[in-house]
């Protein structure tokens, strides 16, 4: 009997011995608005139960609430109860219900995507709305109060979120090093360190997932930071031959991210051999050789200063001084290099 006006408000981790976790109403007005009702629990299962809502020959007018992810159903109505709902999250019902705009049923615990109970700011406890939560921005700003169950702004977004909860965020900033071509210079592996600029607009802690070959390979922890969470983290893995792919993802405390990936060639150097048509006469032409498959550009340099781009360059009138070694240093398309000598 009576009303019961329920605003802004969060009720979770309650029990009854019988029915009515959360709230009974037996033959009541009742009431509730921008509330969270989740994690109670009524010891009757089924329709006789109501883990969140048991509303007894009562009348229940209920919007933008989360009434989900109780124990038993989660609201139960009784054969000369009403109730009415709009824009709100629901979990399982018994009983006829009034659905009117903006709702959705048969949501689970999971399903929910919120944090648990806890000090989110303010003066009492909430359940926070994790990214990509179906309450987010679902519900009606018509009566919409100020300020959510904290204290903190309505209506942030457009649209005011379903529950006691309303989640101001900005996602975390991720940046991925660009494509990176690595060279086996005799030796089968090869280091490589990637790396990814983080930041985030709120100052909030982040957590950094590295993943390798599309399974997860390690973890980051980026501390907070005033005004705002600005880092580089790296990572060095050893690779073989071949293609590779580190993928990237960056999370803040309410689950929010974004990911991206960079490729890795790892190449084996090119092979190149070189040459001369030695041994010549003084004031003889002298003749340089290199030879490589897949080289794109050749760097020569010997004796006397000299130096050459040219895959076979020729020094003409050669002197005394031009004998010695000669060292050619070639480069392929994925910037490996290769050398060989000939002695003139």
């Amino acid at each position: 009997m009576g009303t019961l006006n329920v605003q802004n408000s969060t009720v979770s981790g309650n029990f009854a011995s019988s029915s009515g976790g959360g709230i009974y109403n037996d033959q009541g007005s009742l009431t509730v608005n921008n509330t969270t009702l989740t994690a109670n629990t009524a010891a009757l299962a089924g329709a006789s139960g109501g883990g969140g809502v048991l509303n007894q020959d009562g009348v229940a007018t209920v919007g933008n609430a989360i009434l989900a992810g109780n124990s038993a159903t989660d609201l139960v109505n009784s054969s000369q109860g009403i109730v009415v709902l709009t824009y709100s999250l629901i979990g399982t019902t018994a009983g006829a219900i009034a659905s009117g705009p903006g709702n959705e049923f048969g949501l689970s615990a999971a399903g929910l995507r919120i944090g648990p109970l806890k000090d989110n700011g303010g003066p009492t406890f909430t359940h926070a709305l994790l990214c990509s939560s179906p309450a987010i921005n679902a519900g009606d700003n018509t009566g919409a109060p100020p300020t959510d169950q904290r204290g903190f702004p309505r209506i942030v977004g457009g649209n005011i979120d379903i529950g006691s909860f309303e989640l101001n965020n900005t996602p975390p900033f991720l940046q991925c090093s660009p494509a990176i071509n690595a060279c086996l210079n005799g030796s089968n592996r090869v280091a490589v360190t990637v790396s990814a600029l983080v930041s985030d607009g709120n100052g909030d802690p982040l957590v950094v997932v590295w993943g390798l070959e599309g399974r997860p390979y390690m973890t980051n922890f980026v501390p907070a930071s005033a005004p705002g969470t600005t880092n580089v983290v790296q990572l060095t893995v050893l690779f073989g031959p071949g293609m590779h792919t580190i993928t990237t993802a960056v999370f803040d405390p309410s689950d929010c991210g974004t990911s991206c990936f960079t490729p890795i060639t790892v190449s084996y150097g090119p092979t190149v051999t070189a040459d001369n048509n030695g041994p010549v006469c003084a004031g003889s032409t002298l003749m340089l050789a290199a030879f490589s498959p897949t080289a794109t550009s050749y760097s020569w340099a010997g004796p006397n200063g000299f130096s050459s781009p040219l895959q076979n360059p020729v020094i003409p009138n050669a002197s005394v001084a031009a004998s010695g070694e000669y060292m050619v240093v070639v480069t392929d398309a994925n910037g490996c290099t290769g050398s060989a000598t000939t002695t003139a």
